[in-house]
């Protein structure tokens, strides 16, 4: 596909600088083109598509745009000037001379004049500058963003409540479930005792029983734990979708 090279004359102290496509264009004071056709020579290949690179979100797949300083651009006219002499078939192409011609007249104006060359292909594109202004970054970002906001799982850490509060909660509905028919077995002994007017025993299951109604707090109390470490988790869970919400 054929390309068209804008060559935009831009000050120096204003080529550096962060730029949009609307800001460019507000920068220049002339502007040039040629075919970028041209750029298939190995010594004007440099020219159309060498320089520094600019500070911009505009990004092209052949050449993103990119600007020689005026101090540069004497030896690109000297090359472009030894290039139409050294090769005399390009006097049998006009189509081709006219448009090293159109690049050297930019050179020249450029170097002339003190300002900056800034080569700009044509269907150059605009990215969003919080994406980064290449396609890698377009082709790796969405795939964080679905990782991190993207993604319905909470994060690990609120997961983690989730689970370690669950589990607390099981040991103390399991501790308590055990220690239930534990006691009526021993309630049974209780009776047993009484019955036979054996005090040894009913002073040892009497301590037993002390045993277990502190197992049977201590369920509870994990019961309570767990309930409250879900919650948690809940209460973090919301908040990021909040901050998610509000990021985006």
């Amino acid at each position: 596909m054929a390309y068209l090279s804008s060559l935009l004359m831009i000050p120096v102290e204003e080529v550096m600088k962060h730029h949009t496509r609307e800001s460019i264009s507000a920068c220049v004071t002339r502007s040039f083109a040629c075919s970028h056709l041209i750029a298939a020579h190995p010594r004007i290949k440099p020219i159309l598509d060498g320089g520094t690179p600019m500070n911009t979100e505009l990004w092209h797949p052949i050449a993103k745009p990119h600007y020689h300083f005026p101090e540069d651009l004497p030896a690109a006219i000297v090359a472009l000037d030894d290039l139409v002499a050294t090769e005399p078939t390009l006097h049998e192409e006009e189509w081709t001379l006219a448009e090293i011609h159109k690049l050297r007249d930019a050179c020249r104006y450029a170097a002339d004049h003190g300002l900056a060359m800034v080569v700009i292909l044509s269907n150059t594109l605009s990215l969003p500058t919080m994406r980064g202004g290449t396609p890698e970054n377009h082709t790796k970002q969405p795939r964080q963003d679905q990782a991190v906001h993207s993604s319905k799982r909470p994060p690990a850490t609120i997961r983690q409540c989730f689970i370690f509060g669950a589990l607390v909660f099981l040991s103390g509905l399991g501790l308590r479930a055990w220690m239930i028919p534990y006691g009526k077995r021993l309630l049974q002994k209780v009776e047993a005792a009484f019955m036979t007017g054996n005090g040894g025993d009913y002073i040892s299951i009497d301590e037993t029983f002390i045993q277990i109604d502190l197992c049977i707090i201590a369920s509870y109390v994990l019961m309570l734990a767990g309930t409250g470490i879900i919650l948690l988790g809940i209460v973090r869970n919301r908040q990021a979708g909040r901050a998610k919400f509000t990021a985006t």
